[in-house]
């Protein structure tokens, strides 16, 4: 099997992997095509067993040759693809990986949010299965948090670091942070929106109520997680198993004796923990602006209100989101991920959308509405990684027709652009 890409053409691939996400963008200059790899991932619970299929094209259409592997932050339904195909991926060259600053780990600020991120997780689903308590939602949030199952998320990232073939110059961004010439490639201008080093913007999940997407038919329902009972159980019992546990997260941290008693005091009482580990988690997201020759692509990961809002509001913000060509759809369609306003300013005339979603765990992704307000948005030019069909199964959501700019593979779907 051969590449089937086209002189000239810049082509952005996404896969059905499932719940998750794998884009190859690849841009061409002269006779050849330079790639950036966008995640390598799928949700344990949303799995369709794609992945080899997947890594295998991925190698087949770069050559073995990654200019840039892009990790937008540390879920497991972003990254497990680098832990289970690991044997693959160290065949692969590759030349630059980009990460959020919150995975640096010579980054104090870093070491101890994660740090506290992992060790929350670990003893919340720890304390819930102990009680029976775990709900289904609630253990796919904490499953996408660590990586219980498939690779786990630290295998993961060890292999994102740097388990490819050669050596890699690994870049940690942040907002504010600007690539000329990126990974080499002499047109690509790379400008990071996100995240930002404030952790209150981090903690900023939910918009407010004129940025919501509301309503809506099937599937539009919002992103929860089934509460689960305040325990009355003592905190000493609730840690005395683990106590020492907490920061061990694959980095040499040690949490204070005060921020271990606040952890323990939140995983006891809140109701939501689940769900808001999950959403600062997604605010970590690298949210990056590629242009390239008159194509400017947005790649947001999965980040939520409190990144958005970091940057939306700054002066230069609107005739930005103008220049945009393309968008991929922030966190599978959710419903917390995609500011309302900012359909209305995306008005490049060619502008085109992918979605890499499906209602499996959570059947209230994509929200609906949604959706519906950006394909009449974008004249129908948007894409969703559910309407493949794989072979007697899964059940299709998205339409069987696909717009012009697109092209739909065995497991893919092309957006096409002549430069």
């Amino acid at each position: 099997m051969s590449s089937t890409l086209e002189t000239g053409r810049l082509r952005i691939r996404m896969y059905r992997v499932g719940f998750g996400e794998c884009f190859l963008v690849s841009l061409p200059e002269d006779n050849r095509h330079r790639h950036l790899l966008v995640d390598c991932g799928v949700h344990q619970r949303g799995n369709l067993n794609q992945m080899a299929r997947v890594v295998a094209d991925v190698r087949t259409e770069s050559g073995d040759h990654l200019d840039a592997v892009i990790v937008t932050h540390a879920h497991q339904d972003h990254i497990s693809g680098f832990g289970t195909e690991a044997d693959a991926f160290a065949q692969v060259t590759v030349d630059e990986i980009w990460m959020p600053w919150t995975e640096d780990p010579s980054d104090s600020q870093a070491l101890r949010l994660r740090a506290k991120q992992l060790a929350l997780a670990r003893q919340l689903r720890a304390h819930l299965k102990h009680l029976k308590r775990l709900t289904p939602s609630t253990d796919a949030l904490l499953e996408n948090a660590v990586g219980f199952s498939l690779a786990s998320n630290a295998e993961s990232m060890r292999v994102a670091r740097g388990g490819f073939k050669g050596t890699q110059n690994v870049r940690y961004l942040e907002a504010g942070d600007r690539l000329t010439r990126a990974s080499g490639i002499a047109a690509l201008n790379v400008q990071v929106l996100g995240p930002s080093r404030d952790e209150s913007a981090l903690r900023r999940m939910d918009p407010p109520a004129g940025q919501r997407w509301l309503g809506g038919a099937a599937s539009s329902g919002d992103y929860t997680v089934q509460p689960f009972a305040r325990q009355e159980q003592s905190r000493k019992q609730f840690h005395a198993s683990n106590r020492r546990r907490f920061g061990n997260a694959g980095t040499a941290v040690a949490l204070t004796h005060q921020e271990e008693r606040e952890l323990q005091g939140a995983a006891v009482a809140s109701d939501s923990l689940a769900l808001k580990l999950d959403s600062v988690l997604n605010n970590t997201s690298l949210v990056l602006l590629l242009r390239y020759r008159g194509a400017v692509m947005l790649f947001p990961g999965d980040a939520q209100w409190g990144s958005w809002e970091n940057w939306l509001t700054k002066q230069g913000a609107d005739a930005l989101l103008g220049e945009i060509t393309f968008l991929k759809v922030g966190h599978h369609g959710s419903h917390n991920a995609t500011p309302r306003t900012l359909l209305a300013k995306l008005s490049h005339p060619e502008i085109s959308a992918m979605i890499s979603t499906q209602d499996e765990p959570w059947d209230s992704i994509p929200k609906g509405n949604l959706v519906a307000d950006l394909t009449r948005h974008c004249k129908r030019r948007v894409a969703r990684s559910d309407s493949i069909k794989l072979g007697s199964g899964p059940y299709v959501a998205g339409p069987t027709r696909l717009p012009r700019a697109f092209k739909r593979g065995e497991f893919w779907i092309d957006y096409q652009k002549d430069l």
